[in-house]
């Protein structure tokens, strides 16, 4: 089943990310009515299952954010990713499908980030 674009309800397409990226970084879901509804997500190498939803611009960056100021956590080995992972479902009150960043929207990457420094985690 191809995944449905969230801003505009039209479908996504498999294609070569070098439509977006101007070179190859392997295959994206693109939402058809790209350029007008700018909306992408990368996809898993070998099975070309999506990575999370499809997202505009404004969502990217709020992913990339969310990614970078917990991923150090495991990547420095403060945590091991399993457990920072078991972190966002206890903190934010979500099931294991439910806590990944590339399922969130900007809301949700902005609370995952408040309540990680609420919770000493981050600075």
């Amino acid at each position: 089943m191809k995944p449905i674009c969230p801003y505009c309800d039209r479908e996504a397409r498999f294609t070569s990310s070098i439509i977006v990226y101007g070179r190859d970084y392997g295959k994206i879901w693109l939402c058809v009515n790209y350029p007008k509804c700018d909306s992408y997500v990368g996809a898993h190498k070998g099975n070309g299952e999506p990575k999370g939803t499809l997202a505009d611009k404004e969502t990217r960056n709020y992913r990339k954010w969310a990614h970078n100021s917990i991923d150090w956590l495991w990547q420095d080995k403060v945590m091991s990713r399993k457990n920072v992972y078991y972190a966002i479902q206890n903190l934010m009150n979500l099931t294991p499908d439910e806590a990944h960043i590339g399922l969130f929207d900007s809301n949700q990457c902005r609370e995952l980030v408040r309540v990680f420094k609420e919770n000493l985690l981050i600075k």
